[in-house]
């Protein structure tokens, strides 16, 4: 019985392993590991096959729920997403994130990964004109990096932005502006490497607090944030100058597209816009905050056509923030 008992455990181990992939576990982990070379080298059509040939063996293995298929799916997404295949990429990365959540609590880098998933996800969303669907997944993120990292840690700072911008956008600007402020006093404390895009923030959140009815706050939200302590590097870059009231240096200024209304509803007078012009001459921002509120939107759409000619100082081409009115006319 004894004998026969031995001889069932060994053809057991024998059908066991014939079902797991030539090489199993230290495959994988060495195949893997040649994928984070190949993608590191930016070989990522090289990496793609191999990357799948991962996932498939970490399936037979592993099964379809254990966190090692996470990583592995998390990898091939962001190789696809490097080769412009979002569709592919983005339903990897929800098989990825939902492996994650079945193996909750992760450790602290896979915690990591899984707020870095969602911000790609979130950023892929946004850039495909579908912002609303990243609302959630930058919501994920932000609380795993402040319960990471703490809510005053520059990883925080660029999700705070995104989800601000994305609500204002969507003319959501009381869920806009405290997200867009925090991102400023976070970075206001840290070094910036891209000084426009701060100036960018400063004016979305200036805009925003507009919209709120908070004209006053708006306009010290430039000079607030203005200085950033750890860094010289806005004071020649942030080169901005006021260039006041800008319709007569346009040279090229549409007229906006009136609305529609009926006759009980319409309105007439001059709406302001805030604009800053880049050093081409191109309106970069734009955001109405007087005059009646039916045409805010449709003065907005018209300053983001308007050209300007570059203005210089001392021979070098600057930004210039300055403000231009249309009237409306029953």
């Amino acid at each position: 019985k004894v004998f026969a008992l031995t001889v069932l455990i060994c053809c057991c181990l024998t059908l066991a392993a014939g079902q797991t992939p030539v090489g199993g576990v230290e495959e994988t982990i060495k195949l893997s590991a040649d994928v984070v070379k190949l993608f590191d080298a930016s070989r990522f059509a090289e990496a793609l096959p191999l990357a799948r040939v991962v996932v498939a063996k970490r399936e037979k293995v592993y099964g379809l729920d254990h966190i090692m298929l996470g990583q592995s799916l998390r990898n091939l997404s962001y190789i696809e997403l490097r080769l412009n295949r979002q569709f592919e990429a983005l339903e990897n990365f929800e098989r990825a994130l939902n492996i994650y959540e079945m193996n909750e609590p992760l450790s602290i880098s896979d915690q990591d990964s899984q707020a870095e998933m969602f911000e790609t996800v979130a950023f892929v969303n946004i850039t495909n004109g579908t912002p609303a669907r990243s609302v959630s997944k930058l919501q994920q993120a932000i609380a795993i990096r402040e319960r990471l990292n703490g809510a005053e840690s520059v990883e925080i700072a660029g999700p705070l932005k995104s989800l601000g911008q994305v609500y204002n956008g969507q003319g959501e600007f009381e869920k806009a502006v405290p997200l867009l402020l925090r991102s400023l006093e976070i970075r206001k404390k840290l070094p910036i490497e891209d000084p426009t895009d701060n100036l960018m923030l400063r004016e979305t959140t200036a805009c925003a607090l507009h919209k709120t009815g908070r004209g006053g706050e708006s306009e010290q939200v430039n000079s607030k944030f203005r200085t950033i302590p750890k860094s010289s590097l806005e004071i020649p870059k942030d080169n901005t100058v006021n260039g006041g009231v800008l319709n007569g240096k346009a040279t090229m200024l549409p007229d906006p597209v009136t609305p529609r209304l009926p006759k009980s509803e319409r309105e007439s007078g001059s709406v302001l816009v805030r604009v800053l012009v880049n050093e081409s001459g191109r309106v970069v921002s734009a955001c109405s905050v007087s005059g009646p509120k039916i045409f805010h939107t449709a003065a907005e759409g018209a300053a983001f056509q308007a050209i300007f000619a570059p203005m210089k100082v001392d021979g070098k081409a600057v930004k210039v923030s300055g403000t231009v009115i249309y009237n409306f006319a029953l």
